[in-house]
């Protein structure tokens, strides 16, 4: 592939975290539209929930996702109630689809605290048909994660852990806005290794596979047969 083509393609791209993008926004979809997209939905139908959590506690100056910056729980406790309403409509148009998997994302949906998550959890479950084997999956920024936090999670049935890890150079992390050093990762790994022979898969989002010099690997985990 040429550079010239990888470049085309590169710009033409969609971003996974914008669907559909703004670009294709209009007048013409509005709540009655959406009301009944929802309705349409199939009898039985595996749905696939996404909850966005738009806050974090610091803004990495890479990132392009929709979230906004806060020091103070508050505007995050007001939008988990807009967020538990509008659970409320959409379950009142879909109570004939299944949830097949949820997923939170942000934002960081990690800066939310282990009684709000599990609230959500609860309240989607008394909403909608959920399937036995419906998958919790959430992003988890590790400088706001904690075993109490973990703990939560998997009381709330997290199947699926996807870690934020950009780069371990300090260089990089300081002109990303983005400080989380190689111990912090390392140690929200050894919490999840306690508990990670519950969850179904394990995933760590990097950008580059580096570290400090001398530094230690992140542990491994073994699961006892």
């Amino acid at each position: 592939m040429s550079a010239g083509t990888s470049q085309s393609r590169f710009e033409s791209a969609l971003r996974y975290t914008s669907y559909p993008t703004t670009l294709h926004f209009s007048s013409g979809v509005d709540d009655q539209t959406i009301g009944q997209w929802l309705s349409d939905i199939p009898n039985n139908e595996a749905v696939l929930p996404y909850l966005h959590i738009p806050f974090c506690d610091r803004l990495c100056w890479f990132c392009a996702c929709h979230t906004q910056h806060t020091i103070r729980y508050q505007p995050l406790a007001q939008y988990l109630d807009h967020l538990r309403g509008e659970i409320g409509l959409v379950s009142a148009l879909t109570r004939h689809a299944r949830i097949g998997s949820i997923h939170f994302g942000g934002g960081s949906p990690t800066i939310s605290t282990s009684f709000d998550i599990q609230d959500l959890i609860r309240l989607l479950h008394s909403s909608f048909d959920i399937d036995d084997h419906a998958t919790l999956s959430v992003e988890i920024d590790p400088t706001d994660m904690s075993g109490e936090k973990l703990d939560g999670l998997l009381a709330a049935g997290l199947g699926r852990a996807s870690i934020g890890i950009q780069d371990f150079d300090p260089r990089v992390q300081e002109a990303i806005n983005r400080p989380q050093g190689f111990d912090v990762t390392s140690r929200v790994l050894t919490i999840f290794e306690k508990a990670v022979c519950k969850l179904s898969t394990s995933t760590s989002s990097m950008a580059y596979r580096t570290r400090p010099n001398g530094a230690s690997p992140p542990p491994s985990t073994r699961c006892s047969p």
